[in-house]
């Protein structure tokens, strides 16, 4: 079955660009693996020891996705996003993501972005 994302996230690497209240910064590299509409992710780096995500595809640019890590300190967190995925004129892929934690803000979104790294 063919994926309905028109973007090939199979095997790509991201870095973080801007992060409102998350824990990732610079130096948390995220990698992504897909298989038709479903991304399987993990992170780390900087502030994180360990993170996870898997999500849906929505359309053929969002995807649905919740996350999970671990902070250097023991910190256990979770998460969901809705992240956009467009690509820069030089083809390098971008993730924009509406984030909020699960349990400790009560529902407030925050806002990140990831650039491929290549």
């Amino acid at each position: 079955m063919k994926s309905i994302l028109k973007f090939d996230l199979h095997q790509k690497r991201f870095r973080v660009v801007a992060n409102e209240r998350g824990m990732s910064n610079e130096l948390t590299t995220f990698e992504y693996g897909a298989k038709d509409d479903l991304v399987l992710g993990s992170y780390h780096g900087g502030p994180i020891l360990m993170g996870q995500i898997i999500g849906m595809a929505c359309n053929d640019d969002t995807l649905d996705l919740r996350f999970q890590s671990v902070a250097l300190g023991g910190e256990l967190k979770s998460g969901w996003s809705r992240a956009t995925v467009s690509m820069k004129l030089d083809s390098q892929l971008v993730m924009s993501f509406e984030c909020s934690w699960l349990l400790s803000d009560h529902g407030t979104c925050s806002y990140s972005t990831h650039v491929e790294v290549q």
